[in-house]
C-alpha cells in the first residue's frame, strides 16, 4: 500500500482474515502468520536485499495469539542439554519440493545434523 523508490522502502498490508486460525479453539496461529506473511519471501532472488524492519497486527488480532507451547529450557530438555544453559539453538530449511531427491536430500540432513539440531519441514503448516 506504500512504496517509497528512494528510500527502496515498501509497506505491504494482509487482512488478517487470511490468516489461518486453529481449527479446535478459533486462536491465532504464529506458524500461518509467520509462511504467509514472511514466509519464502526472504530466499526469492527477486528480494535479494529485502528486509523486514517492522511487523505490526492489530490488538484485537494479538489477543487472539495465546503464546508459544514451549520455552527455549523446554527446547534444551527435549534436546538433552543444560537446563539453565544449554546454549545456541541451530536449525535450517531444505527445500526437497524444489527436486531435492530422496538420497540427495537425506545427504544434506546428515551433513547438517553434524553441527545443527533440527532440520524444519518446508511445506507450511496451517490448515490446509
Amino acid at each position: 500500500y506504500y512504496i517509497d523508490p528512494d528510500n527502496e522502502e515498501m509497506k505491504i498490508a494482509y487482512p488478517t482474515l487470511l490468516f489461518d486460525r486453529n481449527i479446535t479453539d478459533g486462536r491465532a496461529m504464529m506458524c500461518s502468520v509467520l509462511t504467509l506473511s514472511i514466509g519464502n519471501n526472504q530466499g526469492m532472488g527477486d528480494v535479494e536485499y529485502g528486509k523486514i524492519y517492522d511487523i505490526y497486527f492489530p490488538p484485537a488480532y494479538l489477543r487472539l495469539f495465546d503464546g508459544p507451547n514451549c520455552n527455549v529450557v523446554d527446547m534444551w530438555r527435549i534436546l538433552n542439554r543444560g537446563m539453565s544453559n544449554g546454549g545456541l539453538i541451530v536449525g535450517t530449511i531444505i527445500k526437497p519440493k524444489l527436486g531435492l531427491q530422496p538420497k540427495p536430500f537425506g545427504e544434506a540432513c546428515y551433513a547438517f545434523w553434524q553441527g545443527g539440531d533440527f532440520i524444519k519441514n518446508d511445506e507450511p503448516q496451517g490448515n490446509q
